[in-house]
């Protein structure tokens, strides 16, 4: 097993009661990527007022769900070829979408690395339109550990924004809707990188935990102008070894 740490706040803001802890993340041996970052958003007094303050932060920087999430038993179309490769949206109702302004993601035959399709995952123009999170939740409760997977580049000839990041991500959330552990797979960070297969093996769900989600995640520097480009495919996300809390 390789094991690393990384603690890497990138100046975002801090409520007195919300503060990021580093967690260990532990992913196989032999696995391209095994650095990730976690974020715990410990037990706290106040609850519902910092609640709403997360809420509102993490929407800023991309957290992809707060509504009230259908979450499955089991993950489906991580290939995208239950969906239709017609430049718009998945369609095959596993995928949930989740984006700034302009920003968007489609299911095309040009993002697929296995298959027919795959997923086009791009920011806006604008410098407000800096993220896009399109995202699968599955049911979980504390103490599971899940596996989560996908291959990742970004394509030769599109444009990229100095400083955008594409990543796979995995949340752990509780019933409103509020992330509790956040874990990233390292990033592909320049244009023209090709397929690459990230990989993270996240801890235990934290207390309170009734969902886990796998985001295929791009962003750009916020109040940057131009577009960034990733494409997402053959995506997992499943249960490793349920552990009492």
């Amino acid at each position: 097993m390789n094991t690393q740490r990384t603690d890497d706040r990138n100046g975002e803001p801090c409520f007195p009661e919300v503060k990021d802890h580093p967690l260990e993340v532990v992913a196989p041996a032999g696995a391209r990527v095994v650095k990730a970052l976690a974020t715990w958003v410990p037990s706290m007094k106040s609850k519902t007022l910092i609640s709403m303050l997360v809420r509102v932060w993490l929407a800023s920087l991309g957290c992809v769900s707060f509504a009230s999430v259908s979450a499955d038993d089991a993950f489906r179309d991580g290939g995208f070829e239950h969906s239709t490769s017609n430049g718009s949206f998945p369609d095959s109702g596993e995928w949930q979408r989740a984006w700034l302004g302009e920003a968007g993601a489609v299911c095309t035959t040009t993002a697929a690395r296995s298959g027919r399709n795959g997923l086009w995952v791009y920011t806006g123009n604008g410098g407000a339109d800096s993220w896009s999170g399109t995202y699968q939740a599955l049911r979980a409760t504390a103490g599971n550990v899940f596996r989560a997977s996908a291959w990742i580049r970004t394509p030769s000839g599109q444009p990229w924004v100095n400083g955008s990041k594409a990543a796979l991500r995995v949340c752990f959330l509780d019933a409103s809707g509020l992330e509790l552990l956040r874990i990233s797979a390292q990033p592909l960070e320049m244009a023209s990188t090709d397929w690459q297969r990230h990989d993270v093996v996240t801890p235990p769900a934290p207390r309170g935990t009734t969902q886990v989600q796998l985001v295929c995640y791009l962003e750009k520097p916020d109040g940057q102008i131009g577009l960034s480009v990733a494409n997402f495919d053959d995506c997992y996300l499943g249960p490793l070894e349920p552990q009492g809390e």
